[in-house]
């Protein structure tokens, strides 16, 4: 490895490190999934494998991110900071990772502005230190698609077996992973087919060889979920429920008002900075008008959103490469293909911000090498007239408009650790405590020594406590939450048995969660006015009924 990138990958990665593990206090677990993965790494950590495990696991993720969780909670003990672990060391090596695969397709330059986005973006960073699957999928799946170009590029069947090894990693981390093979697949189309043309045979066996390799890695996942009632078709039926092809251009523009609601200060200048960059490391820009062109995707990104201005600068980059080298084959086509793939798939399904993680390394990769390119071309005096314009307009559109509250990534996220000891300290009786609907309540109390199970339905408590036995239940939000009927409500109807015993508020709830749950309007409300919908409902019923 050269000096030069020795010394920027310690630079990027200690930035990244810096930037995601800052604030310790910031760490927590509050999003239902979270609650589901710690859950079930926590049973596998301390041997409660398999009574323990969060019920429908199988619908939330394959085991690669709990299990690696698993194996950090037991060496470190079951606390919210080792699930988080996991996605601050992938957010760490995926800025890393950034850096490598723009170096290799676009040059030193691009590769630093690219690995600085990801560096600085409070989108990122957010969901570095989430305790959810995301950021360890983009990365593994960016980690796929640079070892299939490899294998292309020195046609090595090794490196393609690799490949499948990381797809398949990346398949048991999400359940869309094996689209590591379909990006890798339509990349190679223009070598097949294209002026440069290579015999198919070769390409085709290393594709074939890794697919392989994946499914394989896949398949003892495969077989756990078959044996689940109802099976791999009751999974894939329940996935099916969240496309919404009908809702594309709706689902759109609720991505993008989600990236406006998460950008803070350091993704506002993240555009800056990968100018500053561009500058200092690629002696060919004109500097000049490199200054004009930050200012410009400076404004653009208070205006329009850093994000937004990235995925226009990543189209500008997909017209300028095939433009420049047409129909022919090269490792351009991966990250075009990665990019072009994730955009279009992001608007078919329901908007929940993380799912845009992959579409956003991609984005970056691309956008800095238009940024590359348009530094190093400079302004044409024309150009620089429409530019001042442009400055000018932002800028008065800006004043005009204001600008958000700046995101903060680091907030702190223990308020439903907290709700979990006012909970345990009005359920003070030794008897089990049954939550419905929300798991992290569940992680909480087992942390600290009670027995609690999770249910989806009030009437699951049977499962775990012994008829003519005592129990807590505690209604969370998705116990009330229905599009026809108040569950939680309904079943006591029934139940007259259940004495009230007091309502735990919980008033405050990170960005992962809100946004999910209610998306960027609703969340700003939620904010201003601490609203009770995450209050918990305690009830205690005598007996337990047959």
């Amino acid at each position: 490895m050269e000096t030069s990138t020795r010394r920027d990958v310690l630079i990027l990665a200690l930035t990244a490190a810096t930037l995601r593990v800052i604030v310790p206090t910031g760490f927590g677990i509050d999003h239902y999934d979270e609650g589901a993965y710690a859950m079930t790494a926590a049973a596998l950590a301390t041997g409660g494998w398999p009574e323990e495990i969060y019920p429908l696991q199988h619908y939330l993720s394959p085991p690669l991110f709990f299990g690696l969780a698993a194996l950090v909670m037991r060496v470190v003990g079951t606390t919210a900071v080792s699930l988080s672990s996991v996605s601050v060391v992938a957010g760490i090596g995926t800025v890393v990772l950034v850096y490598l695969a723009g170096r290799r397709w676009f040059g030193r330059a691009a590769a630093g502005a690219a690995a600085l986005a990801v560096t600085l973006s409070d989108f990122h960073i957010l969901y570095s230190r989430a305790g959810l699957t995301d950021v360890l999928f983009a990365g593994l799946f960016l980690l796929a698609i640079v070892l299939f170009a490899k294998a292309e590029e020195q046609g090595s069947l090794p490196i393609a077996a690799v490949a499948g090894v990381i797809t398949g990693l990346a398949w048991n981390t999400k359940y869309h992973g094996w689209l590591a093979v379909v990006v890798a697949a339509v990349a190679v189309l223009p070598r097949l087919f294209g002026p440069n043309r290579r015999p198919w045979r070769p390409t085709v066996g290393r594709l074939v060889l890794a697919a392989a390799i994946a499914g394989t890695l896949y398949l003892p996942w495969v077989l756990f979920v078959e044996a689940q009632e109802g099976g791999y078709a009751k999974l894939a039926a329940e996935h099916s429920r969240f496309l919404r092809p009908g809702q594309a251009f709706q689902n759109g523009l609720a991505q993008l008002r989600a990236q406006l609601y998460l950008e803070g200060w350091t993704a506002r200048l993240a555009p800056l900075a990968l100018v500053c960059w561009v500058m200092l490391t690629n002696r060919a820009t004109r500097r000049l008008d490199s200054v004009w062109y930050g200012a410009l995707l400076v404004l653009s990104s208070l205006a329009l959103g850093a994000t937004a201005v990235i995925g226009l600068l990543a189209l500008g980059a997909v017209a300028m490469l095939v433009r420049r080298h047409g129909i022919r084959w090269g490792p351009h086509w991966y990250p075009i293909v990665f990019f072009a793939l994730f955009a279009g798939l992001m608007p078919l399904y329901t908007p929940y911000p993380r799912l845009l993680l992959p579409c956003f390394v991609a984005s970056t990769l691309l956008a800095s090498a238009a940024i590359d390119e348009m530094l190093v071309a400079g302004m044409t005096p024309r150009l620089r007239k429409a530019t001042w314009g442009f400055c000018a307009a932002l800028t008065v559109l800006i004043f005009a408009r204001g600008l958000p509250a700046g995101a903060i990534p680091w907030s702190p996220r223990d308020g439903l650790q907290l709700a979990t000891f006012e909970l345990n300290r009005i359920a003070h009786d030794p008897v089990p405590i049954v939550i419905v609907g929300e798991p992290g309540v569940v992680f909480y109390l087992r942390a600290i020594g009670r027995e609690a199970w999770h249910a989806n339905k009030p009437d699951e408590a049977l499962r775990y406590v012994p008829a003519g036995s005592p129990y807590y239940l505690v209604g969370g939000i998705y116990s009330r939450r229905n599009r026809r009927v108040d569950r939680l409500a309904t079943w006591l109807e029934r139940h007259p048995e259940a004495t009230p015993v007091g309502t735990v508020q919980v008033t405050d709830m990170s960005d992962v969660r809100l946004l999910d749950d209610f998306g960027p309007p609703e969340a700003r409300r939620f904010r201003l006015e601490k609203r009770s919908d995450y209050d918990l409902l305690v009830y205690y019923l005598e007996r337990q009924s047959p």
